[in-house]
């Protein structure tokens, strides 16, 4: 079976963006202590993760041009 990269890419880039917003939204909301899913430690991970992200997305459409 051939894969069309492009479709792939596409569809990559379209997971990709849904997950950046779903970090998002939580960063949004204030965090409360050790233990609470917002807690500025996974609040420093997710921030990394966004930009991880973010950058593989980028890298992504670059490759698509």
């Amino acid at each position: 079976m051939q894969v069309n990269t492009d479709s792939v890419a596409i569809l990559t880039r379209q997971v990709l963006k849904s997950e950046v917003e779903v970090l998002k939204t939580r960063l949004d909301t204030p965090g409360a202590g050790p233990g609470d899913p917002r807690w500025l430690g996974d609040m420093s991970q997710m921030k990394n993760a966004v930009y991880v992200l973010e950058r593989r997305i980028k890298e992504l459409e670059g490759a698509g041009e």
